[in-house]
């Protein structure tokens, strides 16, 4: 990563998901990264990505957004351990597109993530106004 005052030339990988299958396509791929409040001292960060997976078998809900603790490797202080992965949560999603994209920690301390209504235009399912979906909360 560049250092402050720096033009910028000088970079480094922090974190490479590519093994994980992001689907980058439409509205999805890497949505959102937040630190952890105590990152300077635990290393954690937070990444909320899309993956799509078995669209051989399932198309509809092959998608998937997934949100996932990361630590940071204790031998290169500036990149992450790609094989501390701790997946907290999965949805399913119907469509490519209304992923919403935000993750970041409250006051409380607390992770918090918009994840959009899952797609497709008028939110067909009513995602965003049924309680026993993630979907549109």
């Amino acid at each position: 990563m560049a250092g402050k005052d720096t033009d910028g030339g000088r970079h480094e990988e922090f974190l490479n998901i590519v093994k994980r299958n992001p689907h980058a396509a439409y509205e999805e791929g890497l949505l959102s990264l937040a630190f952890h409040p105590g990152f300077a001292t635990n290393g954690l960060c937070y990444v909320y990505y899309s993956q799509d997976r078995n669209a051989d078998k399932d198309p509809f809900y092959s998608r998937h957004s997934v949100i996932s603790e990361w630590k940071v490797s204790s031998e290169e202080s500036n990149r992450v351990d790609i094989k501390s992965e701790r997946i907290l949560m999965e949805v399913p999603q119907p469509f490519a597109d209304h992923k919403g994209g935000l993750l970041t920690f409250g006051p409380d301390g607390f992770l918090y993530c918009g994840l959009g209504d899952g797609g497709f235009g008028g939110d067909p399912f009513n995602n965003a106004q049924n309680c026993a979906t993630l979907l549109g909360k």
